[in-house]
């Protein structure tokens, strides 16, 4: 590879994802790392939103997937501004809201536990 080749390829800024998780910040440099990287239910939504926006076009594309790869970097900004109108979440108050839902099914695990306890008991009284 020549010293030029190089350097034009060196100038080509890679995007970060907007990926929610900090921890799992990756660089996004193709339209296949970007789907890889988002859930198959986001991916999902965002073929739907693609091909939406594919069909509002005057002169609809003939291949609307391939017109989405092309301009999938537009698409992404356009999807999650529209996916954003919701406030952002403390990610502290998200796991204590979580770990309430826990403790929550936690407490009726037990409880039914205790029902299924009770109930064998009652039959094996009932036998007798």
């Amino acid at each position: 590879m020549t010293q030029q080749a190089r350097s034009l390829r060196n100038k080509r800024e890679p995007q970060a994802s907007p990926n929610k998780d900090s921890n799992s910040l990756r660089l996004i440099k193709t339209y296949k790392d970007y789907i890889d990287s988002l859930s198959p239910n986001q991916r999902e939504k965002f073929l739907e939103f693609g091909l939406r926006k594919a069909a509002e076009l005057p002169k609809p594309p003939t291949l609307p997937k391939k017109w989405i790869a092309r301009n999938w970097q537009e698409l992404r900004e356009e999807f999650f501004t529209a996916l954003s109108p919701i406030p952002s979440v403390d990610p502290a108050q998200s796991e204590q809201e979580q770990q309430e839902q826990i403790n929550t099914a936690l407490r009726e695990l037990a409880e039914l536990q205790e029902r299924q306890q009770r109930w064998k008991e009652q039959s094996q009284e009932a036998r007798q």
